[in-house]
């Protein structure tokens, strides 16, 4: 029904043996280089910037290196109350019991069935380390019952191994291994655009209708000081995507189900303008393998970014250049545009987030060419009592020798009710469709209705 359940295959095993494997990695690493004691320790300058001194005002631009990906999910309800009690590293988020329909749970474009389920969801997180050196773990099993049905999903977790490390004066140095296991997106309700404290965001991945996605994204980055206010980075990336479907999940030609490898590295010079403001230019090289065709692409591209943080509240980042895309099955190279727009304000009380994207990257479809996203998020808080969320997501998956166009939307909004520190009421609606020239659009709304429990600590709101 709304939660296909799959064993997992021999690739997963080799990613997970690939996490064990960066842990004990991260252990080794953290011995060899010297650790410094408690006094002389602070806060890593993002690349390019100098601690604060008479000699250089600077403030740190927002961008830091970020040292976790771990998603609080709906526990955390998005960003705006956090609430955890703690037995030692491990971290018990919150239990959710609710109420979910969906309009279309077998994803058929022509004869939508709807149904609904009682569910219910548990959020667990354990960590080690510190914001230099950790591991990471979250653990989201949830089941759903209904009339005709019992539907499970227990593999659903996220693994965050990170390393932070300065090497002298001029170095610094960072690796991180990510490892996400994901059901279909819109059971989740997990916001397209997530903001942070900083005024960043992240973008989530938008999966078709009744896929699950298995990533791993392992990254290194070196940054060389050159001088005061300039700097050099160079970067390395392996990303690993499985794109699986269940029974009910939506059948189109146009959807690519199995695995891509993409590994990749490259270079970037940046330069710092004045306090929260940047500029950089850098070339990088990708090459993605697709397993189930046996093809691969190479792409080469050159991109500039400017980054300014207007005030204390709004944050501007705007990059383009070109791409060269070498198919490996003879099929006529390509040269595009690729850049981005991003614009993010924090309120007292609210934040906002308005985002366009054009690029290669993986944005929950599998394919070898490039896409155009849109995004828009808003939430809001209302005296500490009333929280409301919503937003949208359009994204336009351009046609290749391999694969067809496809479209995605993605429409949602939610609102909370904090009736004291252990207990919520939320409701949340999802229009989610899925289509292109070749393939009907599929449309699917999901409702839920329900309660969160959290337990100890302090209640904590967050616009």
């Amino acid at each position: 029904m709304f939660i296909d359940h799959h064993k997992y295959s021999e690739k997963t095993k080799k990613v997970h043996l690939r996490v064990v494997g960066l842990a004990l990695f991260l252990v080794v690493l953290h011995a060899m280089f010297p650790q410094e004691s408690h006094s002389q320790e602070g806060t890593p300058q993002p690349s390019g910037q100098e601690p604060n001194s008479s000699d250089s005002p600077q403030e740190p631009v927002p961008d830091q290196p970020t040292t976790s990906t771990l998603e609080t999910g709906q526990a955390s309800d998005q960003n705006n109350r956090i609430v955890a009690l703690r037995w030692g590293h491990l971290s018990a988020i919150s239990v959710d019991t609710f109420y979910a329909y969906d309009s279309n749970f077998r994803n058929s474009a022509i004869n939508p069935q709807g149904e609904s389920a009682l569910a219910a969801r548990v959020v667990a997180s354990y960590s080690i380390g510190n914001e230099r050196t950790g591991l990471d773990f979250q653990y989201r099993p949830d089941i759903l019952i209904s009339q005709t049905n019992q539907d499970y999903q227990f593999g659903a977790c996220l693994v965050d191994l990170h390393l932070l490390r300065p090497i002298g004066e001029r170095w610094i140095f960072a690796l991180r291994d990510g490892f996400l296991n994901e059901p279909d997106f819109a059971l989740f309700n997990t916001p397209t655009v997530s903001l942070d404290s900083t005024g960043g965001f992240t973008q989530q991945a938008i999966l078709p209708n009744g896929t699950t996605a298995l990533r791993n994204n392992l990254s290194a980055v070196l940054t060389y000081r050159l001088a005061q206010h300039d700097h050099l980075t160079f970067h390395a990336q392996d990303e690993y995507v499985e794109l699986n479907a269940g029974p009910n999940a939506a059948k189109s030609s146009a959807l690519f189900l199995g695995a891509s490898n993409t590994v990749g590295g490259g270079v970037r010079w940046g330069h710092a303008l004045g306090p929260s403001h940047e500029f950089s230019v850098g070339y990088s090289y990708d090459q993605q393998v697709f397993g189930g065709f046996g093809s691969h692409s190479q792409y080469h591209s050159v991109l500039a970014t400017y980054k300014q943080k207007l005030g204390r509240t709004v944050l501007l980042q705007a990059s383009g250049g070109l791409s060269l895309v070498l198919y490996g099955d003879g099929t006529r190279n390509q040269k595009t545009f690729i850049g981005s727009v991003e614009l993010s304000k924090k309120f007292r009380q609210s934040s906002i987030a308005l985002i366009y994207n054009r690029g290669y990257d993986y944005t929950g479809i599998i394919t070898n060419g490039y896409h155009d996203r849109y995004d828009g998020f808003y939430n809001r808080v209302f005296r500490n009592q009333w929280g409301f969320e919503v937003g949208a997501a359009y994204v336009q998956v351009h046609s290749t020798s391999l694969f067809k166009q496809v479209e995605e939307r993605i429409v949602f909004g939610r609102a909370s009710y904090y009736l004291n520190k252990q207990w919520t009421l939320f409701a949340s609606v999802t229009n989610s469709a899925f289509g292109g020239p070749t393939q009907p659009v599929i449309n699917r709304n999901f409702a839920t209705v329900g309660a969160r429990w959290s337990y100890g600590g302090q209640r904590e709101i967050q616009p």
